[in-house]
């Protein structure tokens, strides 16, 4: 995928990974803060039900992401 063609030479590559969690590791890692601190990282970590990920995704990619699954499943390729 090329996030801006034309304005830069950047492209990503998506990947599905699925796997099935039990809800109580979800819900350790319900706000855990994690990323580089030394780096001035601060990542808190926001568990969402997939649903309702493009509704609270404001990230470019992971709603490029999310068009793609929903197309590509759609199309019955998954």
């Amino acid at each position: 995928m090329f996030p801006s063609p034309g304005g830069s030479d950047e492209f990503l590559r998506l990947f599905l990974f699925q796997t099935k969690c039990e809800r109580e590791k979800l819900e350790a890692m319900k706000e855990k803060v994690c990323g580089l601190v030394d780096h001035g990282e601060v990542i808190t970590l926001t568990i969402i039900p997939f649903a309702d990920l493009w509704k609270e995704a404001p990230d470019a990619k992971a709603l490029s992401a999310l068009a793609l699954y929903n197309n590509l499943k759609a199309a019955g390729k998954l």
